[in-house]
């Protein structure tokens, strides 16, 4: 029999607008592809058993030309039974072959793979517990040949997270676990920002080594959510901006972190994620050790 393992990484394919076509990665079980996605039960094929690394934690196609596309591997947690990658792979021929990037050999525990409207890559790592690899934020405009690490100055290197706005603006979230200086920056231009030119929220969510042990970001034009967890591994409160990040301030309500609806209790360190819809910037799902959604911008969730 094949399995999967523990799912980390999902991606619809951007060639596909029935969105039939989606791949997933299994952080013990490689990279996995199904066509038929909307019937129940999908159909689920391993697209290789035989990369130099399965450990599949994120995936991302070139939203200019969809034959390209990128995975990487790793987790970028700590957990003991943690599988530690190997880089970033790619494909030019639509997912059928795939391809070691000699640059991102040493990107053991990458936390998200991304692409700009123009293509250009962007890689977030995170060093291991006993320090193998490389931390940071990286760009390639070349497809992959060399990186610039981009990481904003200041703040921890381990990234958390990081999401592109439909209007251009970039959004990073950095510290992992018991990261001395964790932050949270933006910029306008990803394409062309140094590591000095960076953009601090005017009035951010809190980001200190006690509340912002791990930090998931969602966003939808100048909407987003921020989802930091605090050193009891839990997301207490959820923020929000509507100024594309400039200002935060908590949302009405969050869920609950107690009981059997509990939203993370202990566990976001690991489970946690959260997505906006796309023409709805008020409807948001989140999803931990239980998933919840609100219709009204955060002011109420339900289970």
């Amino acid at each position: 029999a094949v399995a999967s393992g523990r799912m980390k990484s999902i991606w619809v394919d951007l060639a596909d607008g029935t969105g039939n076509t989606v791949w997933a990665g299994g952080i013990g079980g490689g990279l996995w592809k199904t066509t038929n996605f909307k019937t129940s039960p999908a159909t689920w094929i391993p697209v290789n058993d035989f990369f130099t690394n399965m450990a599949v934690g994120s995936i991302c196609q070139d939203p200019t030309n969809h034959n390209t596309m990128y995975f990487g591997t790793g987790e970028r947690t700590w957990n003991t039974d943690a599988i530690r990658g190997g880089g970033v792979w790619k494909s030019t021929d639509h997912g059928v072959n795939w391809t070691l990037l000699a640059a991102t050999s040493t990107y053991y525990n990458i936390s998200k793979l991304l692409c700009d409207a123009s293509g250009n890559l962007y890689a977030g790592s995170i060093v291991s517990n006993s320090g193998s690899g490389s931390s940071g934020l990286f760009r390639s405009t070349n497809g992959g040949t060399s990186f610039t690490n981009i990481s904003p100055n200041g703040i921890d290197s381990r990234i958390s997270d990081f999401v592109i706005s439909t209007t251009g603006r970039f959004h990073v979230c950095t510290g992992y676990y018991n990261s001395a200086i964790p932050g949270y920056r933006y910029t306008d231009n990803p394409s062309t920002v140094a590591s000095n030119s960076w953009t601090s929220a005017a009035a951010s969510f809190p980001v200190t080594s006690a509340t912002n042990v791990n930090c998931i970001l969602a966003c939808n034009g100048n909407t987003l959510y921020a989802l930091p967890s605090n050193s009891s591994f839990v997301v207490p409160t959820i923020y929000k901006s509507t100024n594309g990040g400039a200002n935060w301030a908590a949302t009405l309500t969050s869920p609950p972190n107690t009981g059997n609806t509990a939203f993370s209790n202990g566990q976001a360190w690991y489970c946690l994620a959260a997505d906006v819809n796309p023409s709805d910037a008020n409807n948001v799902i989140i999803g931990s050790l239980n998933t919840y959604k609100t219709n009204d911008g955060g002011d109420t969730w339900t289970q």
